[in-house]
């Protein structure tokens, strides 16, 4: 219940427009989030792997809080002996662009990969619904809230998020950022 209350109120908070964006070192927000789970990515003797990610303008905390939970979920819904998750930029695709009908090509794509359990994609739209599970409590805990907050970060952002998986094979959540140069001391 404790948890539940702490999602929701996260969700809560993150309707707050008012925080200012900086530039977010996305590298340092990875080892920050690799610190904070190193007890379970020891346990389950998983491999994060992290490519040279983009400086993005946005919200430190919403930055943490996005990538944590899409990095504790490839842990959680992972049942090899290895889990691998891969966190990469990746090329902005002509289908990405037509997708979200971007207006530019000025955007950043960064993939947040598993070779976990995955699910039907049928279910992809309903995936970020509030307390939606696919699998049921007694087999994987959680609220059903964190996907719901990693979409209300991304459009706090002004960006947009899509979902590949198989099941058995894995998924890949994108990330797609409004690329812009980040600010420099005078």
């Amino acid at each position: 219940m404790q948890n539940l209350i702490s999602d929701v109120l996260t969700l809560s908070i993150l309707s707050d427009q008012t925080a200012n964006f900086e530039s977010v070192d996305l590298n340092a927000v990875i080892v920050q989030i690799s610190e904070d789970l190193e007890l379970i990515i020891r346990e389950k003797n998983a491999e994060i792997t992290v490519s040279s990610l983009q400086t993005v303008l946005g919200m430190p905390g919403q930055m943490h809080q996005l990538f944590q939970n899409l990095i504790s979920n490839a842990l959680k819904f992972n049942v090899n002996p290895v889990p691998a998750i891969r966190v990469e930029m990746e090329v902005l695709t002509d289908e990405l662009v037509a997708e979200f009908s971007l207006p530019t090509r000025d955007y950043i794509v960064i993939a947040v990969s598993d070779n976990g359990i995955g699910f039907d994609e049928k279910h992809k739209d309903r995936i970020f619904g509030m307390f939606q599970r696919l699998h049921g409590r007694s087999k994987y805990a959680g609220t059903g809230i964190g996907l719901t907050i990693v979409k209300k970060i991304v459009e706090n952002h002004r960006a947009f998020i899509t979902v590949q998986s198989e099941p058995g094979v894995g998924t890949t959540f994108r990330l797609v950022f409004p690329f812009t140069k980040p600010v420099l001391p005078p």
